[in-house]
């Protein structure tokens, strides 16, 4: 999987997260923060690098992500990413909703095996 984002090659490579179809899926805790809120939840998360130019988009999957109106797809090249060495990928940027945030993803584990099957099948369609 190839990658154009700096503080996000750092991230994969820091956590060993291995690619299968030009995806990533890991387990995480995410902390999303605006002015006003705070959200702490536990989600499956989903890296994508997208044809020859390579676009990376970060996805959330856990239904209750939309629940708390926190946005589920992040275009890397859109938002200001760092990466904070063995502890989180930061996602800076601003949203319809909230407005300005703050996204932490600290990665916990390998995905289950249905959601990496569901995403091997639907990667093949």
């Amino acid at each position: 999987m190839k990658t154009i984002n700096q503080p996000l090659k750092e991230f994969i490579t820091d956590y060993k997260l291995k690619p299968e179809d030009h995806s990533i899926c890991f387990d995480a805790t995410i902390y999303f923060s605006t002015e006003t809120d705070f959200i702490s939840l536990s989600t499956e998360v989903e890296i994508i690098s997208i044809g020859e130019t390579i676009m990376d988009v970060i996805n959330l999957l856990h239904p209750d992500v939309l629940v708390h109106r926190i946005p589920d797809t992040y275009l890397v090249n859109e938002h200001e990413i760092a990466y904070l060495k063995n502890r989180a990928l930061i996602i800076k940027g601003q949203a319809p909703e909230h407005g300005w945030f703050v996204l932490s993803i600290h990665a916990d584990g390998a995905c289950d095996e249905y959601t990496l099957m569901e995403l091997h099948g639907k990667t093949l369609n």
